[in-house]
């Protein structure tokens, strides 16, 4: 007999089942909370690299930094202002962990970015952007009014 594989033996399973979707779902969202935190700590790396060349992001930058920042933006592919995001992450976050206990809702760089502006106020860092009165993320502790209006 030929050496081929009996069709059921390679068959995808049937998602049309809520068990089979929710079970690949639940697989695929563990990949991306895995990708965002990996996402994390990479800019949060970029930050530090950044802040152990240019010192704290509190301080203006010497003269020729630019060009230095200018080359890191294009051989990383982001902009400058994301850089210095990313230096002011590096800054004020010791880890990945340590903004997780801070502001648990923050699990990807988009949410990081949305509570950059409130550290100005919390931690003495420099406004970067952004109304801290639409920051969705509460730090760890707090919690926002609920709406039971329904």
């Amino acid at each position: 007999m030929d050496n081929l594989e009996h069709p059921s033996d390679t068959a995808t399973p049937d998602l049309t089942s809520d068990d089979a979707f929710t079970q690949r779902l639940n697989q695929l969202v563990d990949e991306a909370k895995a990708h965002r935190s990996a996402d994390l700590a990479f800019k949060l790396k970029v930050g530090k690299l950044l802040n152990e060349r240019f010192g704290s992001p509190a301080e203006a930058p010497e003269e020729g930094d630019q060009a230095v920042l200018k080359t890191a933006s294009k051989r990383l592919g982001h902009s400058e202002s994301e850089l210095c995001r990313m230096q002011w992450f590096g800054h004020l976050y010791q880890s990945v962990e340590d903004l997780n206990e801070r502001y648990p809702k923050a699990a990807s760089w988009q949410a990081v970015k949305a509570v950059l502006p409130q550290l100005p106020r919390q931690q003495g860092a420099p406004e970067v952007g952004g109304d801290p009165s639409t920051n969705p993320l509460e730090p760890a502790g707090e919690t926002s009014p609920v709406d039971t209006a329904g």
